[in-house]
């Protein structure tokens, strides 16, 4: 999956967020997930989860660079404005994020903010805890472990994160930080089979979505098989639909 966020001011036009970034064959998560429209822009909501039996235990034991950790890429000095990490303004040092705390970016003529919370973090261990830094590359990146690391041992799980990605174009007069203060305003909670985003405006999602009884229908269909190229096609009217039935 990736999050393309447009920004029209920018020769870099997208803040992509990747499941995996170093092509290496890394483990990936999957993101289930739902986006709505608001007034201001839109909200994407959902949860990074990691299957572990796709891959063997041990291989995380044995090697602690393998590791399920999805990176959002910011961009470079010159893509962004301002960051400001809860309500303070980020100064630009490596910053692990407390349990609940947000990262809102400017960028470009955008506002981007981003919400987690890990649903079982690992005491003492990056596992289960996000972080934001530049990297080597001159990239900001937030980062977040998954499952895999220094200091895993044989019974540990892969960690899930509630997501919660907020894009508004920026309002005349309005600040990164007060969009910093609404950001705080989410509340992202689990229950047994569903999970789900409030703020205090009133704005509500979740996953699934009671409201929809075909949600995710499509990603379950036995008789649907796409390959590459395939989508472009259905969209340009180039190839049928025949996996769906009337």
């Amino acid at each position: 999956y990736i999050l393309l966020v447009r920004d029209t001011d920018s020769d870099r036009k997208s803040v992509p967020f990747l499941p995996d970034e170093s092509f290496l064959h890394q483990p990936c998560a999957s993101f289930q997930s739902r986006q709505i429209q608001t007034s201001s822009g839109s909200v994407a909501f959902g949860r990074l989860h990691y299957e572990l039996a796709d891959t063997p235990r041990q291989k995380f034991l044995d090697d602690p660079t393998f590791r399920c950790e999805p990176h959002i890429l910011f961009g470079r000095p010159e893509d962004i404005n301002s960051v400001w990490i809860g309500n303070v303004h980020w100064g630009g040092e490596r910053c692990r994020l407390l349990p609940g705390q947000p990262v809102s970016v400017s960028y470009g003529d955008l506002f981007l903010g981003v919400s987690l919370q890990s649903l079982a973090p690992k005491p003492g261990s990056d596992q289960g805890h996000a972080w934001i830094a530049w990297g080597e590359d001159n990239e900001l990146r937030l980062t977040l472990r998954i499952h895999g690391g220094p200091g895993l041992a044989p019974e540990d799980e892969p960690v899930d994160f509630l997501a919660l990605f907020e894009v508004r174009v920026a309002e005349t007069g309005m600040r990164l930080e007060d969009f910093a203060e609404l950001t705080l305003l989410w509340d992202l909670t689990a229950g047994d089979e569903s999970f789900q985003a409030a703020h205090a405006d009133g704005t509500q999602l979740s996953y699934p979505s009671p409201l929809d009884p075909l949600d995710g229908a499509l990603h379950v269909s036995p008789n649907l098989t796409l390959r590459p190229g395939d989508l472009e096609k259905i969209v340009n009217g180039e190839k049928s639909v025949s996996f769906i039935s009337h």
